[in-house]
């Protein structure tokens, strides 16, 4: 290891510290009127001096399920709670997704239609593609929607065409007026293997480049498409490793140049065992090459078990850092783990006050050196979200504790 060592703050920011760094723990005002499943930080999203938190699974009065989305600044001030009055008194659990951009959120429902606000809730519009409601993931994927520019890019995995179903698709509207551009396929729909779809289960938008993850499921190998932002000049990324059952792609993102997919079900002895692993992630140059694999050294659970490291709603890049959830981490406590777009640097953090089951990591969302991370299953199932501030020089998460604990040197 050759690395200079004296500089102290440096040497902080090398410690894996557990409970060191968040400044802000929230949870809604409201959260003894929500019911006993709240799950909030179910998804999370930071943008335009804002932290949207969705909570799908909140009471709303007699209805159960309905849902709920609240708004702070990123300090954790200014609470704003949104609610629907569309379809009154329906369990429709407003805020399976939320993203922010250009000064809007846009918010994902098991309804399968989208809502658009301004960033204090008001000016609903609300966006209804007309799909089937039972078989369609229109809004609902964990990272399936963004708003970039002047767009709105909404993914449903479980679209179908004319020859099966699961084919998977993505909207692209106006964000002027909600008013649909296109709807993006896959170019090689029709040859896909019968479970390698899911078109659309993950996206990001970024840096001029739209990237669109298709994790397939057990008996495909999955897939990455890039477009540029009108969703033409197709191009396809596959792994050079990947088998059936990694869901190569179920997620997907976009940092310094570089495309971020996951493959939570990686497994070095997959090809002869065929179990499933901890998961990886693999990282590549915008025209798909320069093939870059890593994952985490930091494994708690075995492998056949794994820590489901980059699965859900927890691959999130900014400024330099790809930040990974690894939910299942010590006991379901959860974990975040960082690294460079080329997996270097690997730094992993969990709250000092995490708790078995926690599940802290659930969901990330980053913007301007604001992280934040849910912990769905904290304070007995209400759920928490912390906010970190990640902008050291070395990206790591500052230290606003009163105190910490380290441990090894990384």
């Amino acid at each position: 290891l050759n690395y200079d060592f004296s500089n102290a703050y440096t040497i902080e920011r090398l410690e894996k510290i557990q409970g060191a760094g968040f400044a802000t723990k929230l949870t809604p005002s409201d959260i003894g009127s929500l019911g006993s499943q709240v799950q909030f930080g179910h998804c999370v999203a930071v943008g335009n001096g804002k932290i949207a938190v969705g909570v799908p699974y909140a009471d709303e009065g007699a209805t159960t399920n309905r849902g709920a989305v609240y708004v702070y600044n990123t300090d954790g001030t200014g609470e704003t709670k949104i609610t629907t009055s569309q379809y009154s008194g329906v369990s429709i659990q407003f805020g399976e997704t939320v993203t922010i951009g250009s000064n809007k959120i846009l918010v994902g429902s098991g309804a399968k239609v989208a809502f658009l606000y301004d960033l204090d809730g008001t000016n609903e519009v609300v966006i209804d593609p007309q799909v089937n409601a039972v078989t369609s993931h229109f809004s609902i994927d964990a990272l399936s929607t963004k708003i970039y520019g002047d767009k709105i890019y909404i993914g449903d995995s479980n679209a179908s065409n004319d020859i099966r179903s699961q084919v998977g698709q993505v909207y692209i509207y106006n964000l002027s007026d909600a008013s649909l551009i296109r709807i993006l396929r896959a170019s090689n729909t029709y040859d896909l293997d019968a479970d390698e779809g899911t078109y659309g289960c993950s996206i990001d938008v970024n840096q001029n480049i739209l990237v669109v993850g298709a994790g397939g499921s057990a008996s495909g190998t999955g897939r990455v498409y890039t477009y540029d932002l009108n969703g033409d000049r197709e191009q396809i990324i596959e792994g050079s490793d990947s088998i059936p059952g990694d869901l190569f792609g179920s997620k997907v993102a976009i940092d310094s140049g570089r495309i971020i997919v996951g493959t939570p079900y990686w497994h070095p002895d997959r090809n002869t065992l065929g179990i499933s692993g901890g998961g990886g992630v693999y990282s590549y140059n915008f025209k798909g090459k320069d093939e870059i694999f890593f994952r985490q050294s930091n494994m708690s659970n075995p492998e056949e078990l794994g820590d489901l490291f980059g699965f859900n709603s927890n691959l999130i890049s900014g400024d330099g850092k790809i930040y990974v959830g690894a939910r299942h981490y010590s006991d379901n406590k959860g974990t975040v783990y960082s690294y460079s777009p080329t997996g270097k640097d690997e730094y992993n953090f969990l709250p000092s006050d995490a708790s078995n089951g926690d599940q802290f990591g659930y969901s990330l969302g980053y913007d301007d050196g604001c992280l934040v991370v849910g912990s769905r299953y904290d304070n007995n199932i209400n759920g928490s979200v912390y906010i970190y501030k990640t902008n050291a020089p070395s990206g790591k998460v500052l230290n606003h504790s009163s105190s910490s604990s380290p441990g090894t040197i990384n």
